[in-house]
């Protein structure tokens, strides 16, 4: 199992958007931990990668995550 850090674009009840340098495949289900700007405690979820589209920059993928619990 590795470790990678993404950066979220967007976040609602079904899922999060998610910009990574990592490349997953959809259906993968990763475990995260959401960390909340200025507070020292994450939230623990179970997450399965929907799609991820590919572009140009810093973090080259673009992923749509559903929440699974």
């Amino acid at each position: 199992m590795s470790n990678f850090a993404g950066r979220s674009e967007n976040i609602s009840t079904g899922g999060i958007g998610l910009l990574c340098d990592c490349l997953l495949t959809p259906d993968t289900v990763v475990r995260c931990a959401i960390a909340l700007r200025e507070q020292a405690a994450q939230i623990p979820t179970l997450l399965k990668v929907r799609w991820v589209d590919h572009r140009d920059g810093k973090k080259p993928y673009r992923m749509g995550l559903q929440f699974l619990l």
